[in-house]
């Protein structure tokens, strides 16, 4: 299953590595963007949304459970610990975002413009 999954993203990721706006067979590229980069500016946005309502959902569960808990203690512990987790998650999605920000700035990327407009 591992050597699949593998094959799959190397065969995915193959024609925007050779960053050619033209396949071998002549035809031009049907999508919006002809390189990693240009993947990345595409799909990241989306990533990031994903991740943020998770952690969102991820901190009202936990809030469910301490709600819920009424003097059970192990519960409590359950549900302290899924805030904690959730709180975590919001500090490192903060910081890799950061750090995406920085880096960007500091390679001098544009991402607006790796996507091509039709």
């Amino acid at each position: 299953m591992k050597r699949l999954i593998v094959f799959i993203f190397i065969l995915l990721i193959t024609p925007f590595i050779l960053h050619s706006p033209v396949s071998a067979s002549g035809l031009s590229n049907p999508l919006k963007f002809d390189t990693v980069w240009g993947l990345l500016a595409a799909f990241l946005p989306i990533v990031a949304i994903v991740i943020g309502i998770s952690l969102i959902g991820y901190l009202m569960y936990g809030a469910y459970l301490w709600m819920s808990s009424a003097d059970k203690p192990d519960q409590l512990a359950a549900a302290q610990k899924t805030l904690a987790n959730a709180v975590i998650g919001f500090a490192l999605f903060g910081v890799m975002l950061g750090l995406f920000f920085f880096l960007s700035y500091i390679l001098d990327i544009n991402w607006s413009t790796l996507i091509s407009t039709p």
